[in-house]
């Protein structure tokens, strides 16, 4: 009896210990700076930026809805993410089967956009279809790197210049018609560096899965749960509609793991969206309709080119908005990019004179019969 009330006891002390502590940490007062926060966001990305080569796979996408909507509900898809220096590529598979208006299902085959040299190649599986975009105007291409968006850290910006674009520019594009719109830019540092006085730093830090966090906040705008530990990287995050002040959305990154030394990528994420002030009746504002969760594997290591780069089937036939052309890939060992192009205007120019030669032996053949029937009715 003496023995199970000691044991009894020990458990009790160990969990008041436990929770003692953790009141403690949470009530810990935040000894970062805005200045302090800004540096560690930076030097993150200067991490990520130096990341030549990775291959990050969704392997599962859960979508729950949570409140009933007129908020329709998003397709899950696989998706891969590679890149290789300068090439970019992105491979898109639906998870849920999509129908046509008639009813029938689409094939389940997967997209491939690889993007370098300032231009796009959409390469859609299921009717053996390319097209070449300038990067600029290919929206489905940026449109696929949320995981990044979400992590907060994104690399639109050495995208622009691996391609020589403006980066400016090129995040107008990137958000245009996007959630990410309204709140403007939402990768940071730049977005912190640009909005500084609007921010500052909760006396206290906060518990986010069992992490110490800096509250950084933006009242009635954006709120950020930054983890200094690891690499100042965001846990959790959550816009607000400013008008209104109800969220807008929430981003939560879990389990993450450190891909080279000091650079903390999330292998989970999940994206919470709230009903829209601009058209959802006002009884729904503030309460989350849909949920979606991803979990990713991510390899950093050196991915080869072969990896990387694409060259569509033979028989592609090939959309050029670039050069306003329309052709053919005959050769399975062309670069999409150059060769295929080259050799498809050389076959075009070759179908074309071909089927001018028989257009003008036509019409020759067809004056020749008809000037010798001619002479025969004169005779």
């Amino acid at each position: 009896m003496t023995t199970q009330f000691f044991r009894v006891k020990c458990m009790w002390i160990v969990i008041f210990g436990f929770l003692s502590c953790s009141f403690l940490l949470a009530a810990e007062d935040s000894t970062h700076s805005l200045e302090v926060v800004v540096k560690g966001m930076e030097n993150t990305k200067r991490l990520l930026e130096n990341v030549s080569g990775f291959k990050i796979i969704c392997k599962t996408a859960k979508i729950e809805q949570v409140t009933p909507s007129e908020l329709g509900r998003q397709i899950r898809a696989e998706w891969t993410l590679i890149r290789n220096d300068r090439i970019w590529r992105v491979d898109v598979r639906p998870i849920d089967e999509l129908k046509r208006s008639d009813g029938t299902p689409f094939p389940m085959t997967t997209d491939i956009i690889v993007a370098k040299n300032n231009m796009a190649m959409v390469y859609t599986e299921h009717n053996e279809i390319a097209v070449v975009y300038p990067l600029m105007e290919c929206s489905d291409f940026f449109q696929q790197w949320g995981y990044f968006v979400r992590t907060g850290f994104c690399l639109f910006e050495t995208m622009a210049q691996t391609n020589q674009l403006n980066y400016k520019t090129l995040l107008k594009q990137v958000y245009k018609g996007s959630p990410f719109e309204i709140v403007g830019s939402p990768t940071v540092p730049e977005f912190l560096n640009q909005n500084i006085r609007n921010y500052t730093i909760a006396p206290k830090v906060e518990i986010i899965d069992g992490h110490a966090c800096v509250v950084v906040q933006w009242p009635q705008k954006d709120v950020m749960w930054v983890d200094p530990e690891h690499g100042f990287v965001i846990r959790k995050r959550v816009f607000y509609f400013s008008s209104e002040n109800v969220k807008q959305f929430e981003i939560q990154n879990r389990d993450f793991v450190e891909v080279q030394p000091g650079l903390w990528l999330p292998q989970v994420q999940i994206e919470t969206c709230f009903a829209d002030v601009s058209y959802q009746p006002q009884n729904l504002w503030d309460k989350p309709l849909q949920r979606i969760a991803y979990e990713v594997s991510i390899d950093c290591s050196r991915v080869d080119v072969k990896t990387v780069e694409f060259t569509p089937p033979v028989g592609t036939r090939v959309t050029d908005v670039v050069r306003h052309e329309n052709y053919r890939i005959y050769d399975p060992n062309a670069d999409p990019f150059a060769g295929p192009i080259e050799q498809g205007l050389k076959a075009n120019r070759y179908v074309m004179f071909r089927a001018i030669t028989i257009i003008i032996g036509s019409i020759l053949i067809f004056i020749a019969v008809w000037q010798m029937l001619s002479r025969m009715e004169k005779k």
